[in-house]
């Protein structure tokens, strides 16, 4: 069974090649064993019991996922859980990791290795890539990868001899939904103080929903929503342009893919053709296995 796995800060998405597509929230946390209960998804690796998913938000001991050096070293928990939501024994697992980090492959691609499986490591931005490239119609792309954290972009031109070439890329950190999340906090109207102190995996769950459950019923907060989502797009065009520079917002077509694609519903360049893949926080992984089946060349 071959993987693509992409395990971000906030979601961790998986496409197998028996075309199970699976996420989960990238959360662990330690598990007393005598505590557990059968219904509560558990991993146990190097000696220890992990909860590991949304039944974390239940749980007392959490840990924070909050750096690379902590995504790699807790991977292979992910990894392990990803072949119970398959059903099938892991062969072979296609992942990858921010632009910037790209130097880590190497430790992350031991990791998931001492597990007994097969490992590569892709900077973030091909799968993507990888995911799309049959579709474009084009000879130059900006890829947007828009995650919880960060924001990795990739610009690939294509030649009419050589094929396509990866010329730049990088990692914004802060600049994923999380800042979008920011905004929208600080757009709240100030009888809803308290809804500011909520966690951030909380308060995404009101963003995407538009309003705010209390006792007396739903309160719409779509308006802040819209205002963050407008904050956060002007953000991203101002960081591309440090970036870049303005040639850069000339590229003709835009890949707007990760799981802050269905949040950035504005366009972020005029004039530029914006496509958004199909269950576009499933193409990095989708990407990927793709890589991994069609042989198409990194």
């Amino acid at each position: 069974m071959i993987v693509g796995i992409d395990v971000g800060f906030g979601w961790t998405k998986i496409v197998s090649e028996n075309n199970i597509i699976k996420k989960f929230p990238t959360w662990l946390a330690y598990n007393v064993e005598v505590d557990s209960l059968p219904e509560v998804a558990t991993v146990r690796y190097d000696g220890r019991l992990y909860v590991v998913g949304k039944d974390v938000k239940i749980m007392a001991q959490k840990i924070e996922i909050s750096d690379i050096n902590e995504l790699i070293k807790y991977s292979p928990i992910f990894v392990k859980y990803a072949e119970k939501l398959v059903k099938d024994k892991i062969e072979k697992v296609v992942t990858g990791v921010p632009i910037k980090y790209r130097n880590q492959k190497d430790k992350l691609k031991a990791a998931i290795s001492d597990l007994g499986i097969e490992c590569e490591v892709l900077p973030q931005g091909f799968g993507i890539f990888a995911d799309v490239v049959d579709t474009l119609i084009t000879d130059e792309v900006l890829i947007l990868d828009i995650g919880y954290n960060t924001l990795d972009y990739l610009i690939a031109l294509k030649d009419e001899e050589e094929g396509w070439a990866k010329k730049r890329g990088n990692t914004i950190d802060k600049l994923g939904v999380i800042r979008a999340l920011e905004f929208f906090r600080d757009e709240l109207p100030n009888d809803f103080s308290h809804v500011r102190n909520y966690s951030f995996s909380r308060l995404l769950e009101i963003f995407e929903r538009g309003s705010i459950h209390f006792e007396e019923g739903f309160i719409d907060v779509s308006k802040a929503k819209m205002t963050a989502i407008e904050s956060h797009t002007e953000l991203i065009k101002t960081r591309l342009r440090e970036e870049l520079g303005e040639g850069a917002l000339e590229i003709n077509t835009i890949v707007i893919a990760g799981g802050g694609a269905n949040l950035t519903k504005i366009d972020l360049f005029k004039g530029a053709k914006k496509y958004i893949p199909e269950k576009p926080e499933f193409s990095q992984a989708r990407g990927y296995l793709k890589y991994a089946l069609k042989g198409i060349e990194y």
